[in-house]
């Protein structure tokens, strides 16, 4: 009897990984939204260099501005610089904005995709699962942890 209650669990516990595994390739394998993805990683590996990017043009400023006020130079050395630091603000503006809208577009599919994934699963269990307490409580601790 032990046995059997043992050997149920594994299975129960193979079915759970096998669901995990397939909701995992629905989402970053077969998904139909596979360049939302990558969009939004690109963006977001953007938007993170960005104050990097700027702090070093920034200090270039401040590095033109220094020498020419040391020798005297006039400040036509900083027309570059600036044009550089303008064109990256104006990048940068819109580079936030397809952010946002690529994560509002995400944030709207997600739900979508995750009531597909689920109930095309779920047609594919046995009914006789349902009545299974502990199935049950996996599928609860799933849905709720999701």
């Amino acid at each position: 009897m032990k046995n059997r209650k043992e050997n149920e669990n594994k299975n129960e516990e193979i079915g759970m990984f096998k669901l995990l595994l397939f909701i995992y390739k629905k989402y970053y394998v077969e998904t139909k939204h596979q360049w939302q993805i990558l969009t939004l990683f690109v963006l977001t590996f953007l938007q993170s260099i960005y104050p990097l990017i700027y702090s070093y043009i920034l200090g270039r400023i401040i590095d033109n501005i220094t020498q020419s006020y040391n020798t005297g130079v006039g400040f036509e050395s900083l027309i570059p610089t600036i044009v550089v630091g303008v064109t990256l603000t104006f990048v940068w503006i819109i580079t936030n904005n397809l952010f946002n809208y690529i994560e509002t577009i995400t944030a709207l599919w997600v739900p979508y995709l995750d009531d597909e994934v689920y109930l095309n699963k779920y047609t594919q269990i046995e009914p006789k699962a349902y009545e299974n307490p502990d199935f049950i409580n996996k599928k609860s601790t799933l849905a709720w942890n999701t």
